[in-house]
């Protein structure tokens, strides 16, 4: 996997999440897709790329798609970052250990969930 595509409704707004919290860089100008800035942004993280591509026509709530999968960043300081996530008021699980990695889930200003892990 290179890329990652969430339909959000402000790219703007979870581009700028995901660049504060991961510190993921915007690729300018975006190189997969030939759409206004308004509509896709993307950025590039330490392994993939992720891209935000604007819904439109409907609400947030109701366009949102269920989604199967959820992105999962490796951090090195797992306490660390939870408590800078938490201080950017991100909403974030305990850190939960399983077997030798620990792990916590978050949502980003859209609401998709993600996970930080240090393995």
């Amino acid at each position: 996997m290179f890329r990652v595509i969430y339909f959000v409704s402000d790219p703007e707004r979870v581009a700028s999440f995901y660049e504060k919290a991961f510190g993921a860089k915007r690729l300018s100008p975006p190189i997969a897709q030939n759409y206004p800035s308004t509509e896709w942004i993307q950025v590039q993280t330490d392994c993939a790329e992720i891209a935000f591509h604007k819904l439109t026509n409907e609400t947030p709530e109701l366009k949102k798609p269920d989604i199967a999968f959820k992105m999962v960043f490796k951090v090195d300081d797992i306490e660390k970052k939870r408590k800078e996530l938490k201080d950017m008021g991100v909403e974030i699980t305990e850190i939960i250990q399983s077997d030798h990695t620990r792990i916590c889930d978050g949502w980003d200003s859209e609401g998709y969930r993600f996970q930080i892990a240090d393995r």
